[in-house]
């Protein structure tokens, strides 16, 4: 288990006076394998993989505001817009970039 940490907690006795234990395991959700740029139409197309990545996942509904605001943050980046300027303007995080890219470069990977 690279990356993770398990931390035990005493919490209480039991009735034959055995301590019992509860463990939280913190995991980065995606590990990136190497750094992604994301910039004009090359980045705009990985971003778009990954969309359509979280799509068939059903993590992400054609037509949802959120779906919108990542199109608004596409329609940007492909006139050159920059990375910081582009998700500021459509209302997204930088970190959803960045996981939508990553789906879209793992899908790209396997084909």
């Amino acid at each position: 288990m690279p990356n993770t940490t398990v931390l035990p907690w005493r919490i209480n006795r039991d009735t034959n006076g055995f301590p019992s234990y509860r463990i939280v395991n913190i995991a980065p959700e995606i590990t990136p394998t190497q750094p992604i740029a994301i910039a004009g139409t090359s980045g705009a197309q990985l971003v778009e993989q990954g969309l359509a990545v979280a799509q068939q996942r059903q993590l992400i509904v054609a037509g949802d505001p959120l779906w919108e605001r990542v199109q608004a943050f596409l329609a940007q980046l492909k006139q050159g817009v920059s990375l910081s300027e582009a998700t500021q303007a459509a209302g997204i995080s930088t970190a959803l970039v960045f996981q939508l890219a990553e789906l879209g470069q793992q899908t790209s990977i396997q084909n």
